[in-house]
């Protein structure tokens, strides 16, 4: 019986020390990370790295309260991508990582909490509306209406034939003349658009982010020049992939507090 107490009390003693060693010299790194808008799922590329002779065996990450993702072992080196669900747009910031490991028989939990940096960005996420442009930048028509841009533009007036929508008529334009015009509109293209933040008067700060990044994303798909105004920055007409992620960045980090995503 006592002998069978001392096998008992040496394994116990054996395995702490296997279930420390196997997390202990261990080196965590990681890198740059995929840009991705608030919402979205960004995976957290982290390298572990093995210094020692001996394998690490069954290691766990997770997120308080998250999910666990196991690394079944780690002989030299090994990448692991962590995935984590980003909530608000600026740089990336990452809550605190669980790494754990029960190794070699689950008696033992040794565990340490991670605090690592990663590179990126959290764009703002997409809100779709029609374009429109600011008060001082819009197109009147002849009878003072504002036209609201992107959905159609004003060409010109016509006579009014019978069918034509009294919507259409140019009122003001009947009171000079007293003939029947109609006004003509043309669609508009998107072609040389300025998102501009004072065009979304009575939305709050992160809607109007939303929205101008609803626009931004819209123009590139259709190949469409673009510029972006905000108030205290102007990025010119440009088109492309690195002009796109210049204006999403210039959108994520809007403001003196960036939001975190912890």
């Amino acid at each position: 019986m006592l002998s069978i107490c001392f096998f008992m009390v040496s394994l116990f003693i054996t395995t702490i020390v296997a279930t420390y060693q196997n997390l202990s010299a261990l080196i965590v790194k990681t890198s740059a990370c995929d840009s991705v808008f608030s919402g979205e799922t960004v995976l957290l590329p982290i390298t572990l790295e093995n210094p020692t002779r001996k394998n690490k065996i069954g290691l766990s990450f997770s997120f308080e309260g998250g999910d666990v993702h196991t690394v079944s072992i780690v002989e030299q080196s090994q990448l692991l991508k962590l995935p984590f669900k980003t909530r608000f747009r600026g740089y990336l910031t990452v809550p605190r990582i669980k790494l754990k490991s029960v190794y070699p028989l689950g008696l033992i939990n040794c565990w340490t909490w991670l605090r690592l940096d990663f590179e990126g960005i959290v764009y703002p996420s997409v809100v779709e509306m029609p374009f429109r442009m600011a008060v001082g930048e819009q197109d009147d028509t002849e009878d003072g209406q504002v036209l609201q841009a992107g959905m159609e533009e004003f060409e010109g007036l016509k006579t009014y034939q019978k069918g034509d929508s009294l919507k259409r008529v140019a009122w003001k334009q009947y009171a000079k003349t007293q003939q029947l015009m109609t006004k003509q509109y043309s669609e508009h293209k998107g072609d040389d658009q300025c998102f501009d933040w004072f065009a979304l008067p009575g939305f709050q700060m992160e809607e109007r982010l939303q929205i101008l990044c609803g626009w931004v994303v819209k123009a590139h798909r259709q190949n469409s020049d673009f510029s972006l105004k905000l108030p205290n920055e102007f990025i010119a007409l440009g088109s492309g992939e690195q002009h796109l992620h210049i204006c999403l960045r210039a959108l994520a980090l809007f403001g003196s507090k960036v939001v975190s995503n912890v």
